[in-house]
């Protein structure tokens, strides 16, 4: 299966929950016009403050967060949500061997956790594909 640079970069908001892809630059998700402006200015304070650059991705750097970091801080507020996905071979009942998506979600904690995750990750393994996260966790983010 391949992908596109540009089937992870977007920001969708419903009535409680928001998406952003995780192949988004900050920068790109920050002026992102579904953004929370709650949003924006949490992730320009973490610019400004030295530990993300407005070019890093989303997936990169929740690559390399650890739970000392300010970002683990912020993602955790949030209660922020990890979906990944995984190309694995399947076998149906015919005993054909296939290549089939699968995705999983992991809480933010798991993910920071699980270093053979980030292990496939980094081996194009594993596609960190989006983040997400309910609106009343939103509220509760002290900026």
């Amino acid at each position: 299966m391949e992908f596109r640079e540009q089937d992870f970069k977007y920001v969708i908001q419903n009535f409680s929950n928001v998406y952003i892809g995780a192949r988004c630059t900050y920068e790109e998700a920050a002026e992102h016009m579904d953004m929370p402006s709650r949003l924006k200015t949490a992730i320009y304070r973490m610019v400004y403050g030295g530990e993300i650059t407005r070019e890093e991705t989303i997936a990169s750097h929740l690559l390399r967060l650890a739970k000392k970091d300010m970002g683990y801080l912020f993602y955790s507020q949030l209660k922020l949500q990890v979906k990944v996905l995984s190309i694995e071979k399947v076998t149906d009942k015919k005993g054909v061997e296939k290549e089939a998506a699968c995705e999983k979600i992991y809480s933010i904690e798991q993910f920071v956790e699980d270093e053979q995750l980030k292990e496939q990750a980094q081996k194009d393994k594993v596609i960190v594909q989006e983040i997400f996260f309910k609106k009343l966790h939103l509220t509760g983010l002290s900026v």
